[in-house]
């Protein structure tokens, strides 16, 4: 069993929080009903997740088995054949489109979608440098515009902008990553992708500057006139740019320092100075309301 639950990465779920996002942002979390509507999307949108998941380890087998790290994964080891793999595939993917019809057809729709995309990406997007970034940042927006659809709420252009900006910036970090342990191995470039070691220095300066800009259209939302009407002290939420400020920086100069060893929101989970910027940012917001 615990086989089966590495192979869905029930770990990685933790992306899928961002379908809650517009349910805090439209201050509907005290509403029952609508926080319910927010959890079946969680669930639905973590099993196709793991759908895609099992996929792409089936697809990418044998590159995984030329990773350190990703040879580790269940069905690159063997652990779980090939055939076992496409069958957990397909159970995960009918629960999670049966639970997304209890919502709406517009999340049943949107999850179709980006199943779709994700198996796109898999097969051809991987291996095509910066286009597979901004690929795989707009796979993030989608969680959070499936979130808006599953609660009927409005989903601005300010926070559109900010996901891509800020998980592309991510994106470049987990390239970064797989790059120094490419030039750990003396190899020119990642398995099964399109950058090379010389590539390094590029990556650091766009995902940098990508991470500041998202943080910079923060600051843009946060004087939004539209905003400052929705809380009665919203000087505070100028503490949210300067804790991601210091977020972003923080996990840049760790990755370049080669601390960083795979998805930066895996490593953000086992970081305890995320949670208490995170509970900062709570903070901030509590007081801004």
């Amino acid at each position: 069993m615990l086989t089966f639950i590495k192979a869905m990465r029930a770990h990685q779920w933790v992306k899928n929080l961002l379908v809650f996002l517009p349910l805090v942002l439209s201050h509907q979390i005290a509403n029952v009903s609508t926080a319910k509507l927010a959890l079946l999307a969680f669930i639905a949108f973590s099993l196709i997740a793991s759908t895609i998941y099992i996929l792409n380890d089936i697809f990418d087998i044998e590159s995984d088995r030329r990773d350190p790290i990703k040879c580790k994964r269940p069905i690159a080891s063997g652990a779980i054949s090939v055939t076992a793999g496409y069958s957990l595939a397909g159970i995960l993917c009918a629960s999670s489109l049966s639970i997304a019809t209890l919502i709406n057809h517009e999340f049943v729709y949107i999850c179709i979608i980006y199943a779709a995309l994700v198996m796109i990406y898999t097969l051809f997007v991987k291996k095509i440098y910066v286009l597979d970034v901004i690929m795989l940042s707009s796979f993030y927006v989608i969680r959070v515009i499936a979130g808006a659809l599953a609660i009927g709420a409005e989903i601005t252009n300010w926070l559109i902008a900010f996901s891509l900006f800020f998980f592309s910036s991510l994106a470049f970090i987990k390239r970064l990553a797989e790059l120094q342990r490419s030039s750990i191995q003396a190899s020119a470039a990642i398995s099964g992708r399109d950058y090379i070691v010389n590539d390094r220095a590029m990556i650091e300066i766009v995902g940098v500057g990508m991470g500041l800009i998202s943080v910079m259209i923060l600051m843009l939302y946060i004087n939004e006139q539209q905003l400052i009407h929705m809380y009665s002290h919203p000087v505070w939420l100028w503490g949210l740019s300067v804790v991601m400020l210091y977020w972003i920086m923080r996990i840049w100069f760790m990755t370049n320092r080669g601390l960083v060893h795979s998805d930066p929101i895996v490593h953000a989970i086992k970081d305890w100075p995320t949670y208490v910027m995170a509970a900062l940012s709570l903070v901030c917001i509590y007081l801004a309301i």
